[in-house]
């Protein structure tokens, strides 16, 4: 009987402790969508049931509550692990250890935190913790080899500890998209000397960040869908290397003259959908590299002619969606280069065009005057342009078309649907159709034109 009472309180002692410690219980391991590579039924360790061959992609799905220390260990032989609605509420610290692959992700989960030491020991390029309900982040220990690091789609309101990724010595693309963040300590970003890509869009900035150290090689920076309502002057003084800026849908109502103006490598600038009303006549000025700039549906009932002195490269100008009312003489006069340009000022209010609005203009990809309040268009407009491919008319007030047609539809495609052309007008143009011997122009107009 001695014996016995040891015996039974040993075996108490492993039934009570064990199940805590079984990480995987009834779930199923997959290598493709619709081929599984082995269904758990209990185990503490996932190592166990792979095979020593190598493997691309495995992904685990089935209730997971913890992951335990250990369950995800010591293993080498597979290039990326998806944790994928497992409802994982815990991962302890060591779960990971020894782990050598190319990406983890954790997503559709419910992670409220990140501790400290569950990384260690850990080799690994891309981290995500996606679609979660991350209110902390204790300090990234480990990781040595991370270089990318998502942990968007959380609850994340405060980054408290400006130390919490000093150890991501190698990263290089941060996305914080999708949380409830307002503010970020300010010397967050300054061990991270090879950060390219910093994603914060839709979270909760009143206030452009001022957290980038003058050594920062940020790249592409995105803020859409913030709160943001002004712009210090200077506040890009630390981003000489930004060559993407995604500002969109915030709630700036002003573009001051020292933002933008002389930013040597910014190349896309996006301000759409915003409340923006005045640009300064010099905020856009000696930008060498600016490509495209979206203005879309703001504010503005005027175009500045001056906007855009020195941006040589600059071909595709989104203006759809304001209030313009007029394009006066030579309006874009400072973005004539030899590149095919890109112009949409769609959906504005446009009812008048200067004679000599697009005079020097020589090449265009597309102009989209769709969605206007234009009465006429004239063949003069466009004398200079030598090459224009799409040129978008469609629902104006239009009822004729004046000048020498060749001129007037000298574009690949003109578009005239959904305006109000007299029957007269109609017939020259359905007559000049029918005699052009070149099918190379187009005159696209919906029921009742068929110009096609």
């Amino acid at each position: 009987m001695r014996l016995e009472v040891p015996l039974l309180i040993f075996a108490l002692t492993i039934a009570s402790v064990k199940p805590s410690e079984i990480t995987f219980e009834n779930v199923t391991v997959w290598i493709s969508a619709d081929e599984k590579l082995a269904e758990i039924e209990s185990s503490t360790s996932l190592k166990q049931h792979l095979p020593d061959t190598s493997l691309d992609i495995i992904a685990i799905t089935g209730e997971i509550p913890v992951l335990y220390e250990n369950s995800v260990s010591n293993i080498s032989n597979v290039k990326h692990i998806y944790f994928h609605e497992n409802e994982i509420l815990d991962i302890k610290p060591g779960a990971f250890k020894n782990l050598t692959l190319e990406t983890l992700e954790v997503v559709y989960s419910n992670l409220t935190t990140l501790k400290n030491g569950i990384f260690s020991n850990v080799s690994l390029k891309t981290l995500e913790i996606t679609s979660n309900l991350l209110t902390k982040i204790e300090p990234f220990e480990g990781l040595p080899t991370l270089k990318i690091l998502v942990l968007r789609h959380n609850n994340l309101e405060d980054l408290d500890d400006e130390h919490i990724l000093d150890q991501l010595v190698e990263l290089q693309v941060l996305d914080l998209s999708y949380n409830k963040i307002s503010v970020l300590p300010r010397n967050l970003l300054d061990n991270l000397h090879k950060l390219k890509t910093f994603m914060l869009r839709k979270n909760k900035f009143w206030y452009f960040p001022e957290i980038f150290p003058n050594s920062t090689q940020i790249d592409m920076l995105e803020l859409s869908s913030n709160l943001i309502s002004q712009l210090p002057g200077g506040i890009l003084g630390n981003l000489q290397n930004l060559s993407r800026l995604y500002l969109s849908f915030n709630h700036l109502e002003s573009i001051p003259s020292n933002v933008f103006s002389g930013h040597p490598n910014l190349k896309e600038l996006d301000l759409s959908y915003n409340r923006i009303s005045t640009i300064a006549s010099n905020a856009f000025d000696d930008m060498p590299q600016l490509v495209n700039i979206k203005l879309t549906r703001n504010k503005l009932k005027k175009y500045d002619p001056n906007w855009f002195h020195n941006t040589p490269n600059l071909y595709q100008l989104h203006l759809a969606n304001n209030e313009i009312e007029d394009l006066p003489e030579g309006v874009f006069r400072n973005i004539f280069n030899e590149k095919k340009q890109w112009v949409s000022l769609s959906s504005n209010k446009i009812k008048t065009i200067s004679p000599n609005a697009f005079r020097g203009f020589k090449y265009f990809d597309t102009l989209n005057l769709a969605y206007n309040e234009l009465e006429t268009w004239d063949a003069t407009l466009l004398a200079d342009t030598e090459v224009i491919f799409y040129l978008n008319l469609v629902h104006n007030k239009i009822k004729c078309v004046g000048g020498d047609l060749d001129q007037a539809f000298k574009a690949n495609f003109t578009y005239l649907g959904l305006n109000q052309l007299t029957p007269q007008c109609l017939q020259k143009i359905v007559d000049w159709r029918g005699d052009k011997l070149a099918k190379d122009k187009h005159v696209v107009c919906t029921i009742p034109c068929n110009l096609y």
